[in-house]
């Protein structure tokens, strides 16, 4: 599967995430299950920054997103959101373009030297 196609069905699950987490309220949105360390609104953000983070960042490039989500979504983070809904509307407005960054910067051949990681 080449990777055009691997990145619609990354925007492809995203729209789909997004259809079911904008029947939840903030309250839903930022409850944290018991024996949990996150909300769903974390796990949202880290969806957004993860690739940033691996595609991006690690190999010396700049992400498509504000250094704040990369802070406050990575691994080892907790939520901190204060306002659920504003935080909710933007990660939300960055969940789609950043895909398509993706594929962009690829087509470019901005990840030719691309390092990996592990």
């Amino acid at each position: 599967m080449d990777i055009a196609t691997q990145i619609e069905i990354l925007k492809n699950q995203r729209s789909s995430l997004l259809l079911q987490l904008d029947k939840l309220n903030n309250d839903e949105l930022s409850f944290i299950p018991e024996g949990s360390n996150n909300n769903i609104l974390w796990n949202l953000g880290h969806i957004l920054v993860i690739p940033q983070h691996y595609f991006y960042v690690v190999n010396g490039y700049t992400a498509h997103v504000e250094q704040y989500y990369l802070q406050n979504y990575m691994t080892g983070s907790h939520p901190k959101a204060t306002d659920i809904g504003k935080e909710y509307r933007e990660i939300k407005e960055l969940l789609l373009p950043t895909a398509d960054f993706l594929k962009d910067d690829y087509e470019k051949g901005v990840f030719n030297n691309f390092r990996g990681f592990y």
